[in-house]
């Protein structure tokens, strides 16, 4: 399945990074498209270098400009790039404009949309992004949400759990994969002759803050009040607010173009603390394990208030101070354990497979050991009608009273369900299905591989194979086969085989082969 990946601010490309590597690792047929809502190089294609990232593939080049004028932008250059491509699904990540922006487009031309960081809530309607969040959601196919705290945010708002997938964050894959490289990789310290816990980091872009002179000015007395020095890498849009309305900085104050991403997670490992008013920074100064102090009144990553790790305190310079003074313990990171990437890729994956598969009325698997069984279950518990076929009655028998005839860590509770939905039966000879599938033993004897019993299996299909069928054999075997042991069965010649035509049982037909060092 094509998958189009939408990225267009610093925060999406670094979280989408380790999407786009686990898709390059996996040799899934993906596309970037970046939106350019970060305009200059140093906030976003020093991250698609930094981070290993092909160029993206298309660049909207959008740019600044207000809500409605950047939104409609993007809608308007990103469809004639999904109508070309007709990707099976567009991601998108986090609350920006190019999120909402690429969701509606990518709905309205009937593209599932998986949205990455579901279910994040401020409660805060002055902010954009929260209209954002609520709008991607709610037209999105699927959510992966980051914990339960989200998960329970997007059932309140009725949206159904078949949609709602609970992932971890993909920020924390990201810094577990850079920081090591970041640490041994940047200078930074060394350049602004910075010292390790010898100083305070601030990050502050959000509208609200910066974009009004006079909420500004209450961030700049802020600074002003922190006992050392400060180091803030200044948005350019806020160095535009502080030269426009000719505001001072204070002398505690280090001040310079925003940073790459190496040298950002170099700055944040390494200080005494973070203030700041980005949610991302947020996370990761908690998985990290950096105290954080934000000065915002609400957040949409509580959880790092629940664990200690954040405070609120909204512009108070007091309230700050009291933070940045506070006896800090020691908390667990709730974001997720590093694998979120691939979480996301195998539900995508699974989704995609599964409606096909549903839309047939049997499965039928033969050989019901370590491979038939475990593949049987989850068939079945996903809603396809299943027989798994076995010779040995004395194990047919033992499955269908429940009792799983190997020891294999959570199949005996896997049975116990699946025999309640119906969809499974345990039988002792083949029965006519859609799909067929061979998972009979190959044992090896003098390096030679035993391929009696696939052939005895494919023999006892050919009764009940029907036209349009797809048999598929799963057990061990070498390449070819299926065309120089099975196909004669079929009574066909080998050309016709590779061709997929089968004109003796007619079935169509495909292999999977395996070798033992699987």
């Amino acid at each position: 399945m094509k998958t189009a990946i939408l990225v267009g601010t610093r925060p999406e490309i670094i979280k989408m990074a380790p999407v786009i590597r686990e898709c390059r690792k996996r040799k899934i047929d993906y596309f970037i498209i970046h939106s350019k809502q970060h305009y200059s190089e140093k906030l976003d294609a020093i991250f698609f270098s930094e981070l290993d990232l092909p160029a993206p593939k298309y660049n909207l080049n959008v740019g600044s400009g207000g809500h409605a004028n950047q939104t409609g932008r993007i809608l308007i250059e990103l469809e004639p790039i999904l109508v070309s491509e007709q990707p099976g699904i567009l991601l998108v990540q986090g609350d920006t404009n190019t999120v909402v922006a690429g969701a509606l487009a990518a709905h309205k031309l009937h593209i599932k949309v998986g949205h990455i960081e579901a279910g994040l809530r401020s409660f805060d309607q002055t902010m954009p992004e929260e209209s954002n969040r609520i709008i991607a959601d709610h037209i999105s196919d699927y959510l992966f949400a980051v914990t339960d705290l989200q998960v329970d945010q997007l059932k309140r708002e009725g949206l159904p759990d078949s949609k709602i997938f609970k992932v971890g964050n993909t920020i924390v894959d990201a810094l577990l994969s850079h920081r090591s490289q970041a640490e041994k990789t940047s200078q930074i310290l060394r350049v602004l002759n910075l010292q390790e816990k010898g100083y305070y980091l601030l990050t502050s872009h959000r509208a609200a803050n910066v974009d009004d002179p006079n909420a500004l000015i209450e961030i700049i007395r802020l600074v002003a009040r922190i006992p050392g020095k400060v180091y803030w890498p200044i948005h350019y849009r806020t160095q535009k607010v502080l030269k426009e309305a000719k505001i001072d900085l204070p002398p505690n104050l280090i001040w310079t173009e925003p940073v790459g991403y190496s040298d950002f997670v170099k700055l944040l490992s390494n200080c005494i603390a973070v203030i700041t008013d980005s949610g991302g920074v947020q996370e990761e100064a908690c998985i990290l394990g950096v105290p954080c102090v934000t000065i915002r009144d609400r957040t949409e990553r509580p959880e790092t208030v629940d664990v200690g790790a954040n405070v609120l305190v909204h512009r108070n310079a007091e309230a700050m101070l009291e933070a940045l003074n506070r006896p800090i313990a020691s908390w667990e990171n709730p974001f997720g354990d590093g694998h979120t990437a691939e979480r996301i890729l195998d539900i995508v994956t699974e989704q995609e497979v599964l409606p096909v598969l549903q839309t047939l009325d049997t499965v039928c698997v033969v050989g019901l050991g370590y491979m038939g069984l475990p593949t049987s279950l989850l068939l079945a518990n996903a809603g396809v009608k299943v027989a798994g076929v076995d010779l040995n009655e004395k194990k047919v028998n033992e499955i269908s009273s429940g009792h799983c005839p190997f020891e294999e860590k959570d199949i005996p509770e896997l049975l116990a369900a699946t025999l309640k939905t119906g969809n499974f039966k345990a039988l002792t000879k083949p029965v006519a299905a859609d799909v067929f599938v061979v998972a009979v033993p190959t044992p090896h004897e003098s390096k030679k591989c035993d391929l009696s019993y696939v052939i005895s299996a494919v023999n006892s299909l050919l009764p009940v194979l029907n036209d349009g069928n797809l048999l598929i054999i799963e057990s061990t075997i070498k390449p070819n086969t299926c065309q120089d042991h099975c196909a004669p069965h079929f009574e066909i010649e080998e050309s016709e085989c590779r061709s997929g035509a089968l004109p003796g049982a007619r079935a169509s037909w495909q292999y999977a082969s395996r070798n033992s060092a699987q």
